[in-house]
């Protein structure tokens, strides 16, 4: 007989940038998003600076954004060049805090969403997927 097709149908890929100024972060985020189909990852930048300069060179679907980097540029700063600049991409806030503040100025800032960093990685899948799909999505932990 036919045998099952058990491949998932090619349906668009949502292509995503991760920013965070820790290598193994990165590279979780990396693991994550290649363990899953439909998404991709497209380029990581380790500080706000780099963020804005591939996010304008590859406009990825979703940028995953640290909330808390070193550097010239805040992190802040660079979500809202972003949102004003490259209307393509939308932002998920990925911060180590779990507060209010935190989530408000993310979203004041442009961010489609915010994922804590202590959410689980079904959660930031299920984020990228409603962000990309154009829904607000803010996770607590």
């Amino acid at each position: 007989g036919q045998q099952a097709m058990t491949t998932h149908e090619p349906g668009p890929v949502i292509t995503v940038l991760c920013v965070d100024d820790n290598a193994d972060v990165l590279e979780v985020l990396e693991t994550i998003l290649a363990g899953e189909p439909g998404l991709r990852c497209v380029g990581c930048a380790e500080d706000a600076e780099a963020f804005v300069a591939l996010a304008t060179r590859l406009r990825p679907a979703v940028a995953i954004v640290d909330l808390s980097m070193p550097g010239r540029v805040s992190a802040l700063d660079a979500i809202a060049e972003i949102s004003r600049e490259v209307l393509t991409t939308r932002v998920i806030a990925h911060s180590g805090y779990d507060d209010s503040a935190s989530r408000d100025a993310a979203v004041e800032a442009g961010a489609w969403g915010f994922v804590s960093k202590h959410a689980a990685p079904e959660a930031l899948i299920e984020a990228i997927r409603r962000v990309a799909g154009g829904e607000v999505c803010l996770l607590s932990g």
